[in-house]
């Protein structure tokens, strides 16, 4: 095995990037300890005996999470609100009033809860005044708002109208607007026995989960070694067939960037199996479809989902093979409405379109050539060519890393795909949403033509809904006919009401190039 330039400059190049991704995958452990070490404080915080009243105390440092009840009268005059807040799918905003408290000359802002809003902005705060003394009991949370720029600050230290709607808070700002001084603390008001309104919906405490840390983790450990498996196939690679490795080490590049993956109003598309056929090198494909009764979550609406000019490449050089596709337009004709639109999404005449999907995805097959089964190792991308005012799709960018099984026997065929995808919402609090992604598939080889169903879909496990993140599950039957050319026909049918349409049917056709291997 000849030692070249290129192969040296290449190894050190495979070597900085699996370096990097184990260290970053050791960094993310350290974040995941660090989120243990909060949880477990935060927890022994909301165990310990309430604070009786926080109006007695002089210093409120190290109070945060720590439950606590504080006396006084409400300010309903200068309340403010926190928009896009939603709770159960439902638009909303947070109501924070200031406790004027009794006996001192400060206050204490109370996050009172939750309170719907068609805009997700604006409410009447006047029927959710209090006249009367109250006494409220709550989580201690630490003052709200970030500073912003200077400019920011100068630009609303001139308003001299009281602001109502933050949307992003600058403390400094914030403590302006009010004629007397503010506590470095704020109550985020519970729920107690006396509570018999409606609205303001409580909020409880922060959920205790340990965040993405664990995922990231593994998936920077998952691209170290798809580095150094690549590489290796790369090298025995270029021993047989040198030229060859300029498609492969293409994919291994594109790998490695590790692109921030997938957003999607459908589900991922199960891998093309076809391109790890023996001697095939290239899948290439085109056509449309129409889906009913498809839910446009963001828009709140339904109707008919036209999706024109879906693609898919698929391109393989020995273990290592690329897919690219995606679809050219989505149109949706609206004829009902479910829901109340997000905030982000414009108004519209009844006809929703914008862009589809477009999608990326590397695969490694990790088995050896003899075995029967099809072991391979798939990252992949639908990068968000949507907006959020179409009401589609979010404009998020998510990943996805899946480990993908396919048995043959005869003219069986049994595949199935499993893993972890990590997904951006529209929610200030919630930013992100790991999901089970799957896919499950079996076809039969019958008389130059194979029929075939696949169960498609993702998970999150939540027990409230994201909006723009529902779980989503879809039965795809059809068939197959021809090989060197083909003709794909696959009825559609949801399995889910949130996201997934009643039924549909798609249709594409394309070629196999073989010869190479």
């Amino acid at each position: 095995m000849a030692v070249t330039p290129a192969g040296i400059i290449g190894t050190l190049l495979v070597a900085v990037v699996v370096a990097t991704c184990v260290r970053l995958g050791f960094w993310q452990l350290s974040r995941l300890e660090q989120r243990r070490e909060l949880n477990a404080g935060i927890a022994a915080r909301l165990e310990r005996e309430p604070i009786g009243d926080i109006a007695r105390l002089t210093d409120t440092a190290g109070l945060a999470y720590r439950v606590a009840t504080a006396r006084g009268l409400f300010d309903n005059d200068r309340y403010i609100v926190l928009p896009g807040r939603s709770h159960q799918g439902v638009p909303g905003v947070y109501l924070i009033m200031p406790l004027r408290l009794a006996n001192r000359r400060d206050a204490l802002l109370v996050n009172r809860g939750w309170l719907p809003s068609p805009d997700a902005a604006t409410i009447d705060a006047t029927d959710f005044a209090v006249r009367d003394s109250a006494a409220v009991r709550g989580l201690v949370l630490p003052f709200p708002g970030r500073a912003q720029s200077l400019a920011q600050r100068d630009a609303v230290a001139r308003d001299t109208a009281f602001r109502h709607v933050w949307f992003a808070i600058d403390e400094r700002a914030l403590r302006a607007q009010f004629p007397y001084p503010l506590l470095n603390v704020m109550i985020q008001q519970l729920r107690s026995s006396a509570d018999t309104a409606r609205y303001p919906v409580r909020l409880g405490p922060p959920p205790l989960d340990e965040g993405p840390h664990l995922g990231y983790a593994l998936q920077w450990f998952a691209f170290a070694v798809i580095g150094v498996v690549g590489w290796f196939a790369l090298v025995l690679r270029s021993r047989s067939a040198p030229r060859a490795a300029s498609p492969a080490l293409i994919a291994l590049v594109l790998l490695a960037a590790g692109s921030r993956l997938d957003a999607q109003l459908r589900p991922i598309d199960p891998l093309e199996w076809r391109i790890f056929d023996r001697q095939a090198w290239l899948v290439a494909g085109a056509g449309g479809g129409v889906l009913w009764e498809q839910p446009a979550p963001l828009a709140g609406t339904r109707g008919r989902l036209l999706e024109l000019g879906r693609w898919s490449l698929a391109f393989r050089s020995a273990r290592i093979a690329v897919e690219l596709g995606g679809t050219a337009l989505w149109r949706l004709a609206e004829h009902d409405t479910v829901a109340v639109a997000a905030p982000e999404v414009a108004p519209d005449d009844g006809i929703r379109q914008d862009a589809g999907v477009a999608f990326a995805s590397t695969a490694v097959r990790l088995s050896p050539d003899p075995w029967p089964l099809d072991l391979v190792l798939r990252f992949g991308a639908t990068i968000p060519t949507t907006s959020d005012e179409s009401g589609l799709d979010r404009d998020r960018t998510d990943f996805f890393a899946l480990l993908g099984l396919r048995y043959r026997h005869g003219p069986i065929a049994l595949t199935a795909e499993n893993g972890v995808g990590i997904n951006g919402t529209l929610r200030h609090d919630l930013p992100q949403s790991d999901v089970w992604t799957y896919a499950f598939g079996a076809s039969y080889g019958l008389a130059g033509m194979r029929v075939a169903a696949d169960l498609v879909g993702r998970q999150d496990g939540h027990s409230y809904v994201i909006r723009g993140n529902e779980d989503l599950r879809e039965l795809r039957a059809g068939f197959d006919i021809g090989s060197a050319r083909w003709l794909r026909v696959r009825y559609v049918h949801g399995l889910t009401d949130e996201a997934a349409p009643a039924h549909g049917l798609r249709i594409s056709a394309g070629v196999v190039l073989s010869g190479r291997d």
